[in-house]
């Protein structure tokens, strides 16, 4: 009865997706916490390290894969109510990047469809699901803030920043992504535009 009360309720919800998506920041605002850009260089003030956003770049996403495959399975939901509920946050996530930089919310999209995928592929409402997902989303949350805050930042995640980390952290490995790529790709194309000595 639970899991068809929570699959009738995000249904429906799914028709205010990019409405909540894109009112969200409002309402965060109204209520006095920082957003969009200034959120983003707010959580980016503990991440000075290059190395410490490397290790966020390369291990959030698949925290994340733990905590939406062992979250669901803690309540019990069934195999549709965990794909539309996670479906409905991805998708909410796209559309709260989109108000700030398109460009990175696409490369968003594409880091986190493989996790969102295998989420769905491995997904069971067993306790055993959600005892491995909730471990593999807590082993790799913990191992970027001993690691990357404490071994190469010094400066440990603030406490009151939870929130802003929970909606802002995957927009910024995304633009961390996003200036890494383009730095690749001047470097390999400026020979390229370099003129043949005659």
């Amino acid at each position: 009865m639970q899991s068809k009360n929570v699959l009738t309720t995000v249904s429906n919800w799914y028709y205010f997706i990019p409405f909540f998506g894109f009112i969200l920041p409002y309402i965060l605002n109204i209520t006095g916490f920082v957003i969009d850009q200034s959120a983003i260089d707010y959580y980016g003030e503990v991440h000075n390290d290059y190395r410490n956003r490397m290790l966020h770049m390369l291990m959030l996403p698949w925290a994340a894969f733990g905590y939406s495959l062992g979250v669901p399975a803690l309540f019990k939901l069934s195999n549709r109510s965990a794909s539309l509920m996670r479906n409905w946050f991805y998708l909410t996530y796209i559309c709260l990047y989109a108000r700030i930089n398109m460009t990175i919310t696409i490369v968003f999209a594409f880091l986190y469809t493989g996790p969102l995928i295998l989420s769905h592929l491995y997904y069971k409402p067993t306790t055993l699901t959600a005892i491995k997902g909730i471990t593999i989303g807590t082993g790799f949350m913990v191992t970027m803030e001993y690691i990357g805050h404490t071994i190469f930042e010094y400066q440990n995640s603030r406490v009151e920043g939870v929130m802003n980390a929970i909606l802002y952290s995957h927009f910024y490995i995304s633009q961390e992504l996003t200036q890494l790529l383009t730095q690749l790709l001047t470097q390999l194309l400026t020979p390229l535009r370099t003129p043949l000595l005659v």
